[in-house]
This record gives C-alpha cells, structure tokens and sequence, in this order.
C-alpha cells in the first residue's frame, strides 16, 4: 500500500522552506478509511494544536484542522507519518528552515474566537408521512413514536 503527502512520497516534495520565527500555518485533512489514521510527526520544532505545544497531530478519516508552527530550529527536518506502514509506504516529507537575515518575532496570529451556543427544545418527528409504514409493516404492530422533544443547538450572535 502506498501512502502520501500532497500526492508526494519518500521526501521528493519541492517547495517546503520557510525562515527562522516564520509563522506557518499547516493544513491537515485525513482522507480514506479507518485503516488511514495517522500520526504527523513534525521532527525538529514544534506546533501548535487547541492551545497546546506539541511535535505530533493525530489525524484521522475525514477530519481536518491546520496547526501552527513557528521555527526556531534551523535545518532539514521530517514532517512524517509515525504508523510503520506508512511511513515505509512513503508518507513523509522533508522541510527546510533557513536564517533568512529575518529578525524573530514571538508574535504570531493567535487569536480567541467565542462562540455562544443555546440549546433550544423543538419538536422533532422523525417520519412526518407514514404511508410507507403500510406499506412495510403489514405484519407488524411496530411503528415510529410521535414527535419528540430533541435539543437543538445554534449559534447566537454576539452583542457590541
């Protein structure tokens, strides 16, 4: 089985060099099955997922999110797959991070977004026409319940 980063394999993607202090933001998206889960491992600096630090980000089917990271280690490092079938199947890559002449800057793009959430109770019915259960349970006294009351969450706006 061979696996893949960008559509590259074994270390032969061009194009991935940035400086020293850069902030570089890396977009992650898991694609196939559940034999496709992953664990990146970015060797030689750090990044930064849901307000932790950390060098590996677990990535799993249909899930994508991007991590931050800001180099402060100069040279040629591994971003990398650390499941052993994968990373023998070609699932890593080499990136660079050079001096630049750049003065480093502790300042990145973090920032804090606030979401208000309410639960309001609605009436919820599951199959609002029920021709088909005669047509399908002839034999059976089964049918779906009445509406029932389900929570249902939505995003408020924020005031000022």
């Amino acid at each position: 089985m061979m696996h893949s980063i960008n559509g590259y394999m074994y270390g032969n993607q061009p194009g991935l060099d940035m400086c020293k202090g850069d902030s570089i933001r890396w977009h992650l998206l898991g694609l196939g099955s559940e034999v496709d889960m992953h664990g990146i491992h970015f060797t030689g600096n750090t990044i930064r997922l849901h307000d932790t630090t950390r060098d590996v980000a677990s990535l799993f089917p249909h899930i994508s999110y991007s991590v931050i990271m800001t180099p402060d280690n100069e040279g040629v490092f591994n971003v990398e797959c650390m499941t052993t079938d994968h990373y023998t199947g070609g699932m890593r890559q080499r990136y660079r991070v050079q001096s630049c002449g750049k003065q480093e800057s502790s300042k990145g793009f973090f920032y804090t977004q606030t979401y208000y959430i309410a639960a309001e109770e609605v009436e919820w019915d599951y199959s609002p026409n029920r021709t088909w259960e005669h047509e399908r349970h002839v034999h059976s006294e089964e049918r779906l319940r009445d509406p029932q009351s389900r929570a249902l969450l939505t995003r408020l706006a924020e005031s000022g």
